[in-house]
């Protein structure tokens, strides 16, 4: 890595790192994942899905772990695999409720939070299920009577409900059940209106509206209890005993539901030897412990955290030291220092990120000296070696090649582009591919690429800020290689500045600089597919993004590429009327000034111009 890119990347991570937040929540999603440590846990899930999907037998899954070893992670780690392969099950996030009581109410409005569309999927199995099928069909009420055969008790309100939602004619009276369905306050003249008897905040209601739904979601529910201590931390042990009784409810009368109960390892055995009764004791599946990481587990943690924080935050790609700005042997030291819990392994992975930003540096480990093992001397070998080179000139024909856009080959593509028209033009150029100069600090810097044009006495500069796509905007790395440009201007290594960035790239700091920065600084925005555009033509013809980009260097050329004739003209005066300038004089619509006689010559053709001032594009119906 360069100076400049050491100070790049050392000041945005000033700014914030990956590790900032290390507590998982249940609200938001964790966008990294280590799987080895919860390897044994996710196979215990499968073989419970597998037995459940079979039989329709609820399933209780205790998760047992010390603090920070990843419970609440693991809930995010099932939402990714129900995301890839989950058509058969949903999993449901349910945390500590907020109070002692309607606990059943609280899981019944998660289920109906995760599963945006659970009153029309159920009310619609209902219905069909219930109802008749034909060329008339079955009302409403006929409906009704049939499924509260299946359904009777507390049950019948719940059906009524469901059936009204997915058959009433009338709105107000659909939007009733709906609001009836999802647990809102009804008054006795609302509940009349739907001839329903009860409201869906009672538990014996809201168990058997839970019950219904399992039976008709066509869909295995996974009940994620996180947190299982918090109740008796917060309300007490009979809050606990509350919890704990409403989970054992669910388990003995729901079918197609695993209970999943994420909690410490001290809880559950206190759990288990003072609430849990033999018969529960017996039907649950075995305990699974969340293991600690291992070293490369907490260094795998560590670059796919930096990894999606420079390439999908930042837009930048990954250094080319993946463990910047630490170092491989201390990650031997965080292992031992957290003793594998992940938690604590990103505490202190922030704690020696600090120290490395902010001056004091990294501790140094104790490395054991190893003596290097005795090698066999090598014997020639007599298999004669191909060439790769030869080998990809063969498959690999004249026009079959991949186009790679990134910064290097955009900032190459860009010098083709200008180089191509000095050829046409017949005008020589110098041209410096990773240009050096002095900066301010007297250090060396560099820039993409130079040219110089002599006859001109002209010297430009290319920069691309270091960007993994040009489909989103450059961010901080547009900011510091407009800042590294302007300063190769500053130095007077050259005269004007090109700084190539991903099309919409804005920033406070960024707009500022180029505000200052005026005329000098010259922006070409491009999105990917011009990027590929002029990584693709920039040595035969280029596209008008490369036309743009070296009309900066020829202001006279045309943005877009000359068409070659296919006849002679059917009269010269009428070729000379075609080509000749109007003589009106035109001011530029953005800058005012007045626009050359070269630009009013390519508008009169029907071509666009560029500014020799404010560098904008021109088109004949703007003058």
């Amino acid at each position: 890595m360069t100076d400049d890119e050491v100070e790049m990347y050392r000041d945005i991570l000033k700014e914030g790192t990956p590790f900032d937040r290390f507590v998982s929540r249940g609200d938001v999603r964790d966008s990294i994942d280590i799987k080895a440590p919860r390897e044994e846990a996710e196979r215990a899930v499968r073989r419970a899905l597998r037995s459940t999907i079979a039989d329709g037998t609820a399933r209780l899954l205790p998760i047992v772990g010390v603090a920070g070893t990843g419970k609440t992670h693991f809930y995010w780690a099932l939402k990714d695999l129900e995301e890839a392969e989950g058509k058969d099950w949903v999993c449901v996030y349910v945390p500590s409720p907020p109070t002692p009581v309607r606990t059943l109410l609280h899981i019944y409005t998660c289920l109906a939070d995760e599963i945006g569309n659970l009153i029309e999927t159920v009310s619609s199995t209902v219905v069909d299920t219930y109802g008749k099928k034909g060329l008339f069909g079955s009302s409403m009420k006929d409906v009704i009577n049939n499924a509260v055969r299946f359904y009777p008790g507390v049950g019948i309100d719940v059906i009524r409900a469901l059936v009204i939602y997915g058959m009433a004619k009338e709105q107000s009276l659909k939007h009733a059940a709906e609001r009836w369905l999802l647990g809102e306050n009804f008054t006795e003249d609302e509940l009349e209106k739907l001839k329903l008897n009860s409201v869906l905040e009672s538990d014996d209601v809201c168990l058997a509206t839970l019950k219904i739904y399992s039976q008709n979601l066509k869909k295995v529910i996974i009940l994620y209890f996180d947190e299982l201590e918090i109740p008796f931390r917060t309300f007490g042990p009979e809050a606990e005993m509350h919890l704990l009784e409403t989970i054992k409810r669910i388990y003995n009368e729901i079918p197609n539901v695993i209970i999943i109960t994420a909690c410490l390892e001290e809880v559950w055995v206190r759990v288990l030897n003072e609430i849990a009764d033999p018969a529960i004791k017996s039907r649950m599946e075995r305990e699974v412990q969340l293991k600690p990481f291992r070293v490369e587990d907490v260094e795998a943690l560590y670059i796919s955290a930096m990894r999606h924080f420079w390439e999908n935050e930042k837009n930048m790609p990954l250094p080319s030291d993946p463990l910047f700005p630490l170092n491989q042997p201390i990650f031997e030291e965080i292992h031992k220092k957290s003793k594998g819990n992940p938690r604590e392994s990103i505490k202190i992975i922030r704690d020696y990120m600090d120290m490395v930003l902010f001056g004091e540096g990294l501790p140094k480990p104790v490395v054991p000296e190893i003596k290097p093992a005795l090698r066999p001397e090598a014997t020639p070998s007599t298999e004669i070696q191909t060439p790769v080179k030869a080998s990809v000139q063969m498959t690999i024909g004249e026009e079959e090649y991949i186009i790679e856009v990134n910064p290097a080959s955009v900032a190459g593509a860009a010098m083709d582009s200008i180089t191509t028209i000095s050829r046409e033009l017949n005008k020589p150029l110098e041209i410096k591919l990773d240009y050096e100069f002095l900066g301010k600090d007297k250090k060396a810097k560099k820039i993409a690429g130079f040219v110089e044009d002599k006859s001109a006495h002209m010297k430009y500069g290319i920069e691309v800020p270091s960007i993994k796509t040009f489909d989103r905007s450059g961010g901080v790395a547009a900011f510091y290689a407009a800042s590294r440009i302007m300063e190769a201007v500053h130095s007077t290594s050259i005269n004007k500045a090109i700084l190539i960035v991903p099309e919409g790239t804005s920033g406070k700091k960024y707009t500022s600089l180029l505000e200052s920065a005026g005329d000098t600084l010259i922006v070409v925005e491009l999105n990917q597919a011009d990027a590929e555009a002029l990584v693709r033509s920039a040595k035969k013809s280029p596209c008008p993004k490369g036309r743009q980009i070296a009309h900066v260097v020829f202001p006279t050329i045309s943005l877009e590429a000359p068409v070659v004739p296919t006849g002679q003209p059917a009269h010269p005066a009428a070729a000379e009327a075609k080509t000749s300038a109007p003589k009106k004089i035109a001011s530029c619509p953005f800058c005012k000034s007045e626009i050359t006689e070269e630009n009013l010559k390519l508008l009169s053709q029907g071509k666009n111009a560029i500014c020799s001032k404010c560098h904008k594009i021109i088109s004949l119906g703007q003058v």
